[in-house]
């Protein structure tokens, strides 16, 4: 009878630490999560000529075009302010609602497989 205590005893501190791993990873996770989320990053095309830049959290904030490489490829100057001043806000906004798109049928998805289960780096995939 005392054996089987003490492996009862034994299974309860893995269980115990097993816990106390996952609330680690967890928190962990989260923290990372946060600090990705106020990153920027650059992104580039054509050698930095067109250039987006997007935050951690996946939104884009700005879409920049080099005028000379857009002269380079026929526009005038009325059509380079456009494309500076509209068509860069259009495309981010689009940019960030194909994402958004793509972020909620990511969850979506992934809560059916999970069935609502809150597993640690499975949310906002």
């Amino acid at each position: 009878m005392k054996s089987r205590r003490i492996d009862n005893a034994g299974a309860e501190n893995a269980q115990i630490n097993a816990a106390k791993k996952y609330n680690k990873m967890k928190y962990d996770l989260e923290l990372i999560s946060e600090e990705i989320a106020e990153m920027s990053f650059m992104g580039e095309a054509e050698s930095g000529k067109i250039r987006v830049l997007g935050m951690g959290d996946k939104r884009i904030v700005e879409v920049t075009f080099d005028e000379d490489f857009l002269r380079e490829k026929g526009f005038d100057d009325k059509q380079i302010d456009v494309l500076r001043k509209e068509i860069s806000d259009l495309l981010a906004a689009a940019t960030n609602d194909v994402i958004s798109k793509i972020d909620d049928y990511t969850d979506k998805r992934i809560d059916q497989l999970t069935k609502g289960m809150q597993i640690p780096g499975f949310s906002g995939f």
